[in-house]
C-alpha cells in the first residue's frame, strides 16, 4: 500500500512539472510574438512620419506641384458663313382638291296624295276564277301524250323492240365470262341486264345457259321458258330454249320438261 502511494505521488509531481513548463513555453511565445507586433507598428508608424516629411520638406528646387503649361492663343481670322439662297417661289397651278360632302344624300320618299281604294271580291268573281282554272288544267290534260300508248300488248312485241347499251355491253361480258368459264359472274351481269329490260328474251336466254354450264339445271329450264315466253316470233330461239329444256331434263331427271321438249319438237320438225 505504501508503495503506491509513494507512485502516486511522484506522478502527479511529474504532472505538475509538465504543467509548469508548458506554461511556461506559452508564456515565452505570447511575448515574442507582442514584441514582433510592436516593432512591426514602430516600423510603420516611422515610416509614415518619414515620408510625411519628406513630402513637406520637398527637395531643392522641386515644387510638388507642376505648374501647368498654358497654351498660346491663336487668333482666327474672322471667317464669314456664306449665306444660304432661298428660290423664289414658282407659281405652280394645282389642280383644286376634291371636295367631300360628307353627309351623305337622303333619300326621297314619293308620297301619293290619293289613298288606295278597298277592293271587293264578291262570290261570283271568285267561282268565275276557279272555273277557269279548271278548264285550262282539262285542256293541258288533254294535250299531253298517253304515257301508255307505247307499251305494247304482248311481251313478244316488247322482246322484238332494240336493247339499250347498257344491257348489250352487259350480255357482251356475259357473253365472255362464259367463255372463260366465269358462269357465276356472268350470271350476276345477266340479272343486272334483266332489271333493265326484263322482256329480253335474248338475256333470258343466256342467263339458262349459264345456269345449265354451273349444273343448275332447274334454273335453267324455269329461265329457258321465260326466254320463249318472251321470244314472240323468234322461232330460233324459241327452239334454242327447247333444246335446252331437254338437256336439263335429262340431266336434271325432270321427265316433265323432257316430255314438253320432245312434244314441242314433233310439233315443229
Amino acid at each position: 500500500m505504501k508503495g503506491n502511494n509513494v507512485l502516486y505521488l511522484c506522478d502527479k509531481q511529474k504532472e505538475k512539472r509538465e504543467a509548469k513548463q508548458k506554461a511556461k513555453q506559452k508564456a515565452k511565445q505570447n511575448v515574442k510574438q507582442k514584441t514582433i507586433t510592436l516593432l512591426i507598428m514602430l516600423s510603420a508608424m516611422v515610416f509614415v512620419s518619414a515620408c510625411s516629411s519628406y513630402s513637406s520638406a520637398g527637395r531643392p528646387g522641386y515644387s510638388s506641384r507642376a505648374p501647368i503649361a498654358t497654351l498660346p492663343e491663336v487668333k482666327r481670322p474672322g471667317a464669314s458663313r456664306p449665306v444660304r439662297q432661298t428660290r423664289p417661289p414658282q407659281n405652280v397651278d394645282r389642280p383644286p382638291a376634291p371636295q367631300i360632302n360628307k353627309k351623305p344624300p337622303t333619300a326621297t320618299v314619293q308620297r301619293y296624295s290619293e289613298k288606295p281604294k278597298n277592293t271587293v271580291i264578291t262570290q261570283t268573281e271568285v267561282h268565275s276564277v276557279l272555273k277557269d282554272q279548271k278548264e285550262t288544267q282539262a285542256e293541258a290534260v288533254k294535250s299531253e301524250p298517253d304515257p301508255y300508248e307505247t307499251i305494247p300488248e304482248n311481251p313478244a312485241s316488247a322482246s322484238q323492240s332494240e336493247s339499250s347499251p347498257a344491257v348489250k355491253s352487259l350480255m357482251i361480258r356475259a357473253r365472255a365470262d362464259m367463255a372463260i368459264g366465269k358462269d357465276q359472274s356472268a350470271i350476276s351481269k345477266l340479272e343486272r341486264a334483266l332489271r333493265i329490260e326484263p322482256g329480253n328474251a335474248n338475256a333470258w336466254y343466256l342467263l339458262a345457259r349459264a345456269h345449265q354450264s354451273s349444273s343448275e339445271h332447274q334454273q335453267a329450264i324455269t329461265m329457258a321458258k321465260k326466254a320463249i315466253n318472251f321470244a314472240g316470233n323468234d322461232d330460233e330461239l324459241i327452239a334454242k330454249s327447247w333444246k335446252l329444256i331437254h338437256k336439263s331434263g335429262e340431266a336434271s331427271g325432270d321427265s316433265m320438261a323432257v316430255e314438253e321438249a320432245i312434244n314441242y319438237s314433233k310439233v315443229n320438225p
